[in-house]
């Protein structure tokens, strides 16, 4: 059972679908038909954060992980939020956490 309330498991197929349908263009040559059959799972981010490269806690609203291997790690996306309140950077300002946060 999952930690995880709120996920999506897609391939990499689709999320290559998806990407083609927000416009992106996407060489079909260079990519591995093995790749392609790949699950990725889209999930919240724990409220604890995840380990950037240095170690360092961080956070986002949603991580993405290999879905037949949570172990190896997740990669964050989207934009980074605020551990405290849930806000984007961009909504601080000067980029550091508003005396308001909790």
């Amino acid at each position: 059972m999952s930690i995880f309330e709120n996920k999506i498991t897609l391939t990499a197929m689709e999320i290559k679908d998806l990407a083609e349908a927000c416009g992106f263009t996407i060489d079909k040559e260079s990519i591995d038909n093995d790749i392609l059959e790949q699950e990725l799972t889209i999930t919240e981010c724990p409220e604890s954060g995840v380990f950037d490269h240095d170690k360092n806690f961080i956070f986002h609203k949603h991580i993405v992980y290999y879905s037949e291997y949570p172990e190896e790690g997740c990669i964050p996306i989207g934009e980074p939020i605020c551990g405290k309140c849930k806000k984007t950077w961009a909504e601080h300002d000067f980029g550091v956490p508003a005396p308001s946060c909790p």
